[in-house]
């Protein structure tokens, strides 16, 4: 940015000093602005840096080029425009990796939290499975299932999977993955787990599994 600036002010202090000394306009009134404003390379420099950062009106700026060549009046809105522009895009970008970084953020808290809410739902399903598993075998039949759908927070947790009281058989069927009559722990666990990613109800579960099995 400060080459930019170096190289715009050398060129306006350059046309300004070439249109006095050529017509002998040192002393006129009419350059008074000019060489207020570009009559040194410290002054063109600090005047354009005015027009583009909003200090000064770049209009002002623009119109003490008035007795300079047409070509250092284009030169002098292409500065401004580039520079707007590169000012922009710079703005753009800043707000654009802003953005993005709160998405990932956002992403990573998303992850985070899923995987706490997954863990503390292993963690009561498995003590769902102790309670059930009163003999400690590490393995239940339907008929334990059973009995303890009849406690309230066990059936909670299991109405919130989509499983009625009603369908205890269906949940078995679906949780004994080698149809052996039981359940063990991994199994038991696994179901359930997938009960709670689909969310469909274990009527749909179950229907998925035979397609399985049939396939």
């Amino acid at each position: 940015t400060l080459f930019f600036l170096l190289c715009g002010g050398f060129i306006f202090v350059e046309g300004a000093l070439h249109t006095c000394v050529n017509n002998n306009f040192q002393k006129t009134h009419c350059t008074d602005e000019l060489r207020d404003s570009f009559g040194s390379l410290s002054r063109s420099v600090f005047s354009l840096f005015m027009a583009i950062s909003g200090g000064d009106d770049w209009i002002r700026i623009y119109e003490a080029l008035s007795p300079l060549n047409w070509t250092y009046h284009l030169f002098f809105l292409g500065f401004v425009f580039y520079s707007v522009f590169a000012f922009m895009s710079v703005v753009i970008a800043v707000v654009v990796e802003s953005m993005m970084e709160s998405s990932r953020s956002d992403k990573k808290r998303m992850v985070r939290e899923e995987l706490r809410a997954k863990s503390a739902f292993v963690r009561n399903m498995e003590k769902i499975f102790e309670t059930i598993d009163q003999s400690s075998h590490g393995e239940i039949i339907l008929e334990q299932l059973q009995e303890h759908m009849q406690d309230t927070e066990t059936c909670a947790y299991f109405a919130a999977l989509g499983v009625d009281a009603k369908q205890v058989s269906q949940l078995f069927q679906l949780l004994d993955e080698d149809a052996s009559g039981t359940v063990s722990r991994d199994e038991f666990l696994r179901g359930c787990i997938h009960l709670r990613g689909n969310a469909k109800g274990i009527d749909t579960a179950i229907l998925m599994r035979q397609m399985d099995f049939l396939l």
